[in-house]
């Protein structure tokens, strides 16, 4: 499958906002370090995923930067995800381009793995699942269409956003996750 570059999203679903992280949305760049520190220090947030803790506001700051390059190259595509009401972060979505996960990862195809976080208080108020379905929806507009996610076994919460979207669970990814990908089913419903 050939990377495709992916344009800025800009989708309003509900109460929430999904907004591509291309530099464009950094005007107070030291408020949206502190808010991602915020979900990637949270023991809550990070419970199935402890290798995304940030330590600092500075490691924060660095980690945006290099999603602002990575989103220009192709690389991944980070999404953060408002509410529409108040303006603050409540959570992320990120893409990550067939070429970077062939960095780290063996694997027969490499489709674009979405990851998401959410800040804690977001939990269990069925954030994904109302925004999982219609970011699909644009994405294979854009013309991907090879999606996949892992989850943790525990996860059982993000298991199920993933299979109530269309995801089939593929069996073993790693030591504590599996492999779920986008069915044909899926794309057949949230294609437009």
């Amino acid at each position: 499958m050939k990377d495709i570059i992916l344009k800025p999203i800009d989708l309003k679903v509900g109460d929430y906002h999904i907004i591509s992280l291309n530099g464009k949305d950094l005007e107070n760049y030291h408020t949206a370090a502190e808010d991602v520190f915020k979900i990637l220090s949270d023991d809550e947030t990070l419970q199935f995923i402890p290798e995304k803790r940030l330590r600092s506001v500075k490691d924060a700051q660095e980690w945006l930067f290099t999603n602002v390059l990575n989103f220009h190259t192709g690389r991944n595509y980070l999404q953060v995800i408002r509410s529409r009401k108040t303006g603050r972060l409540i959570g992320m979505i990120d893409l990550l381009s067939p070429a970077l996960v062939r960095e780290d990862y063996q694997l027969k195809e490499y489709p674009y793995f979405l990851e998401f976080y959410l800040k804690s208080e977001a939990r269990g108020a069925n954030v994904m699942t109302v925004l999982l379905p219609e970011l699909l929806r644009v994405l294979y507009a854009r013309g991907i269409s090879n999606i996949a996610a892992v989850a943790d076994r525990s996860n059982l919460a993000a298991r199920s956003v993933l299979a109530r979207s269309g995801f089939v669970d593929q069996g073993v990814f790693d030591l504590r996750k599996d492999l779920f990908e986008a069915t044909d089913q899926a794309r057949a419903k949230y294609a437009v």
